[in-house]
């Protein structure tokens, strides 16, 4: 027998089989990469703006100025918001080369009812790469403003009648921006995001604990007083949502902006590349948005690897730029656009 000759055999068999799993876990890896990637793909088409959207002019409607928070200001419209049909996203000039701005939509569209969806969250998330900086920047959703094409109403409406399209159009054209790029994310994708990360502490007063426990079962409940509490996603979606306990939206966007912090940071603990792609697979069915599935790993990583970046909050409209108004019965909030514009520009292009 020739000892030699079957210990080579051996060795070319081991490392066959090793290259065999070797590939079969790489065209796995493939094969999930494109699965994930055609899953959150949405594009939008990017067009030249049409001429005659400049051309159309509508008369500034007369508000009346309200002392106080209006009781309605957080009440819905009545219309019915099926699920909007998107408008082509008008193509922008790039402002600076080293700043990305992308439209983050929430969305109440969920697994009972797939036909409304209303923009819940609007929130421009700006990533200065020289300055390592995040902006956090939320839109009130009862600015009023005038859409393109189609007239003055409450900011969330265009996302009502034109979609992704048409509400980043009415930000870029009032706000004198370059947003191309956006996330669309449903509730039960928030909800996954949290649970994946093993929750995340929030700091809530006696009034938010008692509006969290209101919607959840018996043994879910917090001890109802103020604290820092680590919530699952359920609770962390009712939190978010929360326009009851105290100032409105005004509040409500404050509360949006604090969770996005503290499930950075909740990332950013993990450091794990294997928690990254477990957090984009398993939200991948909720998430639409126009940003290829390898700049989202790319700036993931750079994001939780990173120790010297720094995220700041803003809010539209800035404070003393706004006053609440209303208009054949409906409450809104009018704001100094021109103040705002160039505070917020100011802000993000430092």
């Amino acid at each position: 027998m020739n000892t030699k000759y079957t210990s080579k055999s051996w060795i070319l068999r081991i490392g066959f089989f090793f290259a065999t799993l070797l590939l079969a876990a790489t065209l796995a890896c493939i094969e999930m990469f494109f699965r994930v990637s055609n899953q959150m793909k949405h594009e939008i088409d990017i067009i030249d703006k049409p001429a005659y959207i400049d051309s159309l002019t509508f008369d500034v409607p007369e508000l009346t100025t309200l002392q106080g928070a209006p009781d309605n200001i957080d009440e819905n419209d009545d219309i019915e918001v099926m699920a909007p049909v998107d408008e082509a996203i008008f193509r922008q000039p790039t402002i600076e080369e080293d700043v990305l701005n992308v439209l983050v939509i929430g969305t109440d569209v969920n697994d009972n009812d797939k036909k409304t969806g209303r923009s819940d969250v609007m929130m421009l998330l700006t990533y200065d790469r020289e300055s390592r900086t995040v902006h956090m920047t939320s839109f009130l959703r009862d600015i009023w403003i005038c859409i393109p094409g189609r007239g003055w109403d409450r900011l969330n409406a265009a996302y009502a009648y034109g979609g992704t399209g048409m509400l980043i159009n009415t930000i870029n054209e009032n706000f004198d921006l370059d947003i191309q790029n956006y996330v669309l994310i449903d509730f039960d994708g928030l909800i996954s995001v949290v649970d994946i990360l093993g929750g995340v502490e929030v700091r809530l007063t006696k009034a938010e604990v008692r509006h969290i426990n209101e919607q959840m079962r018996e043994d879910e409940k917090l001890p109802e007083k103020e604290g820092t509490y680590l919530l699952n996603g359920k609770q962390v979606l009712i939190h978010c949502r929360n326009r009851r306990s105290t100032n409105g939206d005004f509040d409500r966007t404050q509360r949006q902006r604090d969770i996005m912090v503290a499930l950075f940071n909740r990332a950013k603990r993990e450091n794990s590349l294997g928690k990254l792609a477990q957090l984009i697979l398993t939200t991948a069915e909720h998430v639409k948005t126009n940003i290829k599935i390898n700049t989202i790993i790319e700036l993931g990583l750079e994001a939780i690897t990173s120790d010297d970046l720094t995220i700041e909050q803003l809010r539209v409209p800035f404070d003393d730029t706004w006053n609440y108004a209303s208009i054949n019965g409906r409450s809104v909030i009018a704001i100094d656009l021109d103040y705002n514009r160039d505070a917020l520009k100011n802000e993000l292009y430092q």
